[in-house]
């Protein structure tokens, strides 16, 4: 596969994940409404954390399909006592960060808290 495949690949890929968490967001807010579910935060953070790496997926996916400005890297092996090959997809920590910085709007909210902390606290790269 070309490179620019395994890239379209990947933003396809990136989406669909994106959408399926934003989705599930929505469609709690929505059930929320219409029936009182008392422990639900609670269960939220048992079940997915606190982390921000959801904040993160949401911000990428703005980044990846609305600002167009992030590309993603990536680094093929192959393994030749296994046969195994792999594609890795790489987004430098210092591009999301000069995303994040050049639209403040967007990104610089109190509620963007978690994932700015998911940002700050990812590896060098």
């Amino acid at each position: 596969m070309r490179s620019t495949a395994y890239s379209v690949k990947f933003k396809k890929s990136c989406f669909a994940t994106a959408n399926a968490a934003a989705s599930l967001v929505d469609h709690a807010r929505r059930v929320i409404k219409l029936q009182s579910l008392p422990e639900y935060d609670a269960k939220r953070i048992e079940y997915f954390g606190t982390d921000g790496i959801h904040d993160f997926v949401i911000a990428l996916r703005v980044m990846l399909q609305h600002l167009h400005i992030v590309g993603a890297g990536y680094q093929r092996t192959h393994d030749l006592r296994t046969g195994t090959k792999t594609a890795t997809f790489i987004i430098s920590k210092p591009s999301v960060q000069r995303v994040i910085s050049s639209a403040p709007e967007r990104f610089g909210r109190r509620a963007d808290a978690a994932m700015l902390a998911f940002v700050q606290a990812a590896g060098s790269n």
